[in-house]
């Protein structure tokens, strides 16, 4: 997580392949007290399941432990607990923003600027969308050379898309049924940046911009370089 800086709790995934023929030809999703859960067919007759949790809900468990108690409390997967299944893996997410996105004349894009929250599934729309920003300043740079004014067109345009996204993801965990009682749901119901981010001029304006609901730099649009920008 090197100049990286959180933008909100760390989750950890679980997943394995179960009998597919057991389960739905459809996409499922649901929630739980401890964690969401979602899971999906695969061309190879298999059943994917990834549950997303708090750290803290596997410590001092075993995988399988925790893996077979969360979807036997579920009504979508319930039904494959305790048959085969492959070996459960389990890695961290992170949600994060880079603290220097335009650095030396080197501009970061896609998960190299940024992360979503799987909840969003949109990771990759947000990148495609992104990269148009990316275009826009750099064009501006081309056709202008006003390099200072670009970096800000861009650095604006990753603020207000990450501070939208941060509103936005904090908002439906709020809104989910288990409710705010439940620790998993309620950290990540309110907008989060980590405190402990590096410095940077970024990260300062990134913190401001967060804790405000729909904010946007006014300078954002003077940047269009011939190009009419498109929202991120």
């Amino acid at each position: 997580m090197q100049d990286r800086v959180l933008t909100a709790p760390q989750t950890i995934a679980l997943w394995a392949e179960l009998p597919g023929q057991s389960m739905p030809v459809d996409t499922l999703i649901e929630a739980r007290p401890e964690a969401w859960i979602w899971g999906s067919p695969t061309p190879g007759g298999q059943f994917r399941t990834i549950i997303f949790t708090d750290p803290d809900t596997i410590r001092q468990q075993p995988l399988t432990k925790v893996f077979d108690s969360l979807l036997s409390g579920t009504s979508l997967f319930a039904a494959v607990v305790g048959m085969p299944r492959s070996d459960i893996q389990t890695c961290s997410v992170f949600t994060y923003a880079h603290v220097n996105p335009w650095k030396d004349n080197y501009l970061r894009l896609g998960e190299a600027a940024f992360s979503l929250d799987p909840l969003s599934s949109t990771g990759v729309e947000k990148a495609m969308r992104f990269s148009l920003q990316a275009v826009i300043a750099i064009n501006t740079i081309l056709k202008t050379g006003q390099a200072d004014m670009a970096q800000t067109f861009y650095e604006n345009k990753m603020i207000e898309s990450i501070a939208s996204h941060t509103h936005w993801t904090s908002g439906y965990y709020a809104q989910a049924w288990p409710g705010q009682q439940h620790s998993f749901w309620h950290k990540r119901s309110l907008p989060y940046i980590d405190p402990a981010g590096q410095p940077t001029s970024f990260y300062n304006r990134l913190k401001t911009s967060s804790s405000l609901p729909g904010s946007r730099s006014a300078k954002t649009d003077q940047c269009t370089g011939g190009i009419t920008p498109l929202m991120a």
